[in-house]
């Protein structure tokens, strides 16, 4: 009897086994992944003012620059973008015209900021005030945690011409600039 109860022992122990899965064996391994920031710019369109006939007095033409700017930094620091105009030199008419005062050109009024790709809505742009381009003046700004992402915004814009301006063609070189500083 002693032997069937070992032999029956040793049965038992092997038909348990066979439903018993061994330990799963574990590693652990690590996914990383980088982000490189790009970069911050902004850019103006040609702006061409509407024609004005000579005259004894004053006058004004106007215009629209639209203004293109991209964070795409990745930082978070905020910006701001300034802009300045040379004077309007006398290029063509052969009557021998004097330079338009760079002081003459001025941002009349900024029109609404349109959120473009990678703004969340959330992000707040600041515009710049009214005034002349002759001396830097800042158009747009955002404060650090705003501004990601890409927007433009028109600027309305006037060249106050001299009285007794000869007939020709002017033209002046109007620098965008940008800064990862909010400035206003």
């Amino acid at each position: 009897m002693r032997t069937s109860v070992k032999t029956v022992t040793v049965g038992s122990l092997l038909a348990a086994s066979m439903f018993i899965t061994p330990a799963a064996l574990a590693a652990e391994s690590t996914a990383t992944a980088t982000v490189t920031g790009g970069s911050l710019s902004a850019s103006a369109e040609d702006v061409a003012l509407a024609a004005v006939t000579t005259s004894h007095a004053a006058q004004t033409t106007s215009g629209t620059v639209n203004l293109a700017v991209d964070d795409s930094t990745g930082t978070g620091d905020g910006w701001s973008v300034t802009q300045v105009v040379s004077d309007f030199g006398y290029t063509d008419g052969g009557n021998a015209g004097d330079a338009i005062a760079a002081e003459h050109f001025v941002v009349s009024s900024v029109g609404t900021v349109s959120a473009l790709a990678g703004a969340d809505g959330a992000e707040t742009v600041d515009v710049g005030t009214a005034g002349s381009l002759g001396t830097e003046r800042t158009v747009l700004s955002a404060a650090a945690e705003n501004g990601e992402g890409s927007y433009t915004v028109p600027l309305s814009v006037d060249l106050n011409i001299p009285e007794g301006s000869r007939a020709g063609a002017y033209a002046a070189v109007l620098t965008t600039t940008t800064a990862a500083t909010p400035a206003l």
